[in-house]
């Protein structure tokens, strides 16, 4: 048999043709450690070829030639970590940064742009939700002192404008555009950031699918997100997909996952140490950089104090509870129902002082919470600290702006009927310090924005989604933070205590499981690396 190894176009192909020596033999395991490759065997020949990028071709024993490149060098206000895996993604092409709130995806994202944008002399778009385009110009006027220009596109008709007749150079404009449907002329892109790239989890989302067809073939592709939940099957799927790295969603299933007793999916134990190799090859999942032997650049911001404020229910409340429990058959003791998501949205919004009907205004409940909550934000605010109120129905912000607006405390508040060009002003107001107070939503604001001017949160709302609340804390608690954020959660036991266990339960299972993903990450890149 012969074995060929070949080094060309930026990929690594392996041939073999015939039986098996042991010379040959030991490069097809080495070629079987490759986190990614592509393997066709030709029946007629007998030929199996294995391809891969170029970059993992150390794995096959084999040393990259030398050529002519062009010459970057990396910014030097980049921690050790983020410009160590800026050069790993401009190397990979196609890459996504899984980093935790705070780690600065944002300057390694403006870093990559200038650098594919140096080695390409082309287009680099960056697609971000809306509330953060200003905040990214920002960023990038801070870092760069001005000398690094990011265009931007408002509209539709701008993004169409610049993609076909636009100069080369760096552009960003708000993912939200992509609803209108897929932009065949993405295709005169050389690279492209998705920041917040969660979005692509939906499983049959438009906006999803619009990305996926439009960004197909750009050759560089940077991904950026918090990290995801591990165990999300969906989002790594998606993720793989867009980076155009399987064939299909479901070849990621069949590969590494298998449903558990509860039916959830979790990769295989077998299949564990392959997965990570897998997910190594594109990309890197960072919680703690110390991890991965970089500098602890996080030291330095102060833990968060965290305040739980329980409040009695009205007889009104527990009446409504009554029948709650009477109309699901759930018996007398909320604590031992299980009740379906309407029952315990209608619990939820009687807890906040009112209950939703299809036909007719909302309906006023007797509650103590309200004031509570408003009591809180005020010695807040008197104490001199800029305060974020969580919500999570229209109807309950309406009520606390009105109660705190009535007790001297200067607000604005952000919720589902706030025109989308107006929350960009009132965050901006809210970061300069010129609004003490902001209500809204982490549905609304709780991804991508930098909120470390707040120095108290205050949770009204919240559902079962533990990532929401995780990501709203997190708005505050970052790198740049130099005081204690306080968080307050106030609730009613009788009402709100299974959707506020239930959140505890996933916050539980997810740093278990998340601490153990970035142990097997770490693990793999120092393979794919090495």
């Amino acid at each position: 048999m012969s074995a060929t190894l070949e080094l060309a176009n930026g990929l690594a192909t392996c041939r073999f043709n015939g039986s098996f020596g042991l010379e040959e033999y030991q490069l097809f395991l080495k070629a079987k450690l490759l986190p990614e490759r592509a393997l066709d065997f030709d029946r007629m020949t007998g030929e199996y070829t294995i391809v891969t990028h170029e970059r993992f071709a150390h794995i096959l024993g084999a040393a990259l030639p030398e050529r002519a490149e062009v010459k970057w060098t990396i910014a030097p206000h980049l921690f050790d970590y983020q410009a160590e895996l800026v050069r790993h993604a401009i190397q990979a092409r196609r890459f996504a940064f899984y980093w935790d709130c705070g780690m600065g995806k944002t300057p390694a994202e403006l870093e990559w742009c200038r650098i594919v944008q140096i080695i390409t002399g082309g287009k680099v778009l960056i697609l971000c939700p809306l509330a953060v385009v200003g905040q990214t110009l920002r960023e990038c006027s801070r870092f760069y002192d001005g000398k690094l220009e990011v265009l931007r596109l408002n509209t539709l008709q701008d993004l169409m404008a610049w993609l076909t007749d636009g100069a080369p150079g760096i552009a960003i404009c708000n993912t939200e555009k992509m609803a209108a449907g897929i932009i065949p002329e993405f295709r005169n892109l050389s690279g492209i950031a998705l920041d917040e790239s969660s979005i692509l989890k939906g499983g049959g989302g438009v906006t999803k699918w619009n990305l996926i067809k439009s960004c197909r073939g750009i050759t560089y592709k940077l991904s950026l997100t918090a990290t995801p939940a591990p165990n999300d099957t969906m989002e790594f799927a998606s993720q793989a997909g867009w980076l155009e790295k399987l064939r299909d969603e479901s070849e990621i299933l069949w590969t590494f996952f298998v449903r558990d007793d509860q039916g959830e999916w979790r990769v295989k134990p077998h299949s564990r140490e392959a997965f990570y190799r897998f997910m190594a090859g594109w990309s890197v999942f960072l919680r703690d950089p110390r991890n991965y032997g970089f500098t602890d650049n996080l030291k330095a911001v102060p833990a968060p104090e965290f305040f739980d404020h329980k409040v009695e229910a009205t007889p009104e409340q527990m009446a409504i509870v009554g029948d709650v429990l009477a109309a699901t058959h759930q018996g007398l003791l909320v604590e031992e129902a299980k009740l379906g998501v309407t029952a315990r949205l209608r619990l939820s919004q009687a807890a906040k002082g009112f209950v939703y009907s299809k036909s007719e205004p909302p309906k006023a409940v007797p509650s103590l919470k309200p004031a509570e909550v408003a009591r809180i934000v005020k010695e807040e605010y008197l104490a001199g600290r800029p305060v974020i109120v969580w919500t999570i129905f229209d109807e309950e912000s309406r009520i606390l702006t009105d109660l705190l607006t009535e007790m001297g405390v200067p607000c604005a508040s952000i919720s589902g009927e706030t025109k989308v060009s107006q929350r960009e002003e009132i965050v901006a107001e809210f970061q300069a310090g010129k609004v003490p107070c902001l209500i809204t939503k982490a549905s609304l604001l709780g991804f991508g924005v930098n909120l470390q001017t707040c120095a108290a949160m205050v949770f009204s709302g919240f559902d079962d989604s533990y990532e929401r609340y995780y990501q709203a804390v997190r708005r505050a608690y970052r790198y740049g933070q130099e005081r204690k954020v306080r968080v307050h959660t106030v609730w009613v036991p009788e009402l709100e205590g299974m959707i506020l266990d239930n959140t505890n339960a996933k916050r539980v299972r997810f740093e278990a499981d998340a601490t153990e993903m970035e142990r097997c990450y770490a693990k793999a890149l120092r393979e794919v690396l090495n």
